[in-house]
C-alpha cells in the first residue's frame, strides 16, 4: 500500500493494518498494463501504519493490482523512502503521493452521490501512475475512465514533500 506514513528517513522495518476500505466503488474490471484483467471494486483505505512505535492512521491506496491485503491483519513491511526504492522519486510516484495526500479533500468535495466514484477514480489513477493498469481505457466503466483522466490533469506535475511507502518483507503484498 502506498500512504503518507510516519515520517522515516530510511528504509527501517513496520507494521502496516487495514483498518477500512471505504469509500469504495462499484465492481468493475481494471485491465491491468500487462493485458490481464482483475474484477474488483476500486476504493480508499484507512490503514495505520507503525514505524519505529509511533503509529499514525493514514489514507492510502493498494498499488499492487494482484495482491490485496485484509482488515484487521498485521503485515510486517518496510517502510522505504525515495533513497532507499529510487521510483519514488520519480514523477509519477510524486504525482501518486499528491492524489494520496489530498483524496479525503477531494473525495469530500464531491456530491453525495459521487464519492464511491471518486475514491475508485483515485484508487485507478494511482494504478495508473505506478504502472500497474493502462493508460486509456483502464477499466469497464466509461464515466470512472473519464474522472481518472480528470484526476491525472489535475495531479499532473504535483508533489507532497516526503512521501514514504510501505512496501512488502513478503512476496504477497499490497
Amino acid at each position: 500500500a502506498l500512504a503518507v506514513a510516519p515520517v522515516a528517513s530510511a528504509a527501517q522495518p513496520a507494521t502496516l493494518r487495514l483498518l477500512d476500505t471505504a469509500p469504495g466503488y462499484r465492481s468493475v474490471t481494471v485491465h491491468s498494463a500487462d493485458g490481464r484483467t482483475v474484477t474488483g471494486s476500486p476504493g480508499m483505505f484507512l490503514l495505520r501504519a507503525t514505524v519505529g512505535g509511533v503509529s499514525a492512521e493514514r489514507n492510502g491506496f493498494c498499488v499492487d493490482l494482484w495482491h490485496g491485503i485484509a482488515e484487521g491483519r498485521d503485515y510486517e513491511v518496510s517502510a522505504t523512502t525515495a533513497a532507499d526504492d529510487p521510483r519514488l522519486g520519480t514523477a509519477r510516484y510524486a504525482e501518486a503521493g499528491w492524489l494520496i495526500q489530498r483524496a479525503g479533500a477531494l473525495i469530500a468535495a464531491q456530491p453525495p452521490e459521487a464519492r464511491e466514484r471518486e475514491a475508485g477514480a483515485l484508487q485507478v489513477a494511482i494504478w495508473q501512475l505506478v504502472g500497474e493498469v493502462r493508460e486509456s481505457g483502464p477499466t469497464s466503466d466509461a464515466a470512472l475512465n473519464a474522472r481518472v483522466a480528470a484526476l491525472r490533469a489535475l495531479a499532473a506535475g504535483r508533489r507532497v514533500g516526503g512521501p514514504v511507502t510501505v512496501s512488502p518483507e513478503m512476496p504477497r503484498a499490497c
